[in-house]
């Protein structure tokens, strides 16, 4: 949910908006900037605050040509985690090792949801 807008179309640097996340039963919000945001190549944000930030999140977008087959998007996620304020704050105290395995678990449910909706947004798009 958008809780700022700049601009009144696309996202704009400065815009700020409400995540909703959930891991199993753990549900929270977050608030986050949009620092870069280049339509059609870029979009990135931080969560929490700018000056000391929960993670920051980028994503890129490149077309390449298939042979045969026209073009397609490519898209590249990064996530740096920062050193504000985060959910994994409640868990840290549980070692090193469990910490790891719950950010690695957060990150490859992540990955799993980002191509399940590509997936779906490219057969809504093909069907089009």
């Amino acid at each position: 949910m958008w809780d700022r807008r700049v601009g009144e179309d696309l996202p704009l640097v400065g815009d700020r908006f409400t995540a909703r996340n959930r891991i199993g039963g753990m549900h929270w919000t977050s608030t986050a900037t949009v620092v870069d945001a280049k339509p059609r190549r870029r979009f990135a944000f931080v969560v929490g605050s700018l000056e000391q930030p929960t993670a920051v999140w980028s994503f890129d977008l490149s077309v390449t040509e298939i042979r045969g087959a026209g073009a397609a998007t490519t898209v590249a996620y990064t996530v740096v985690l920062g050193n504000g304020p985060s959910i994994f704050d409640t868990i840290s105290h549980q070692g090193a090792v469990q910490y790891n395995s719950i950010v690695n678990d957060r990150l490859d449910r992540f990955a799993a949801s980002m191509a399940a909706m590509l997936d779906a947004v490219g057969v809504g798009a093909q069907d089009c």
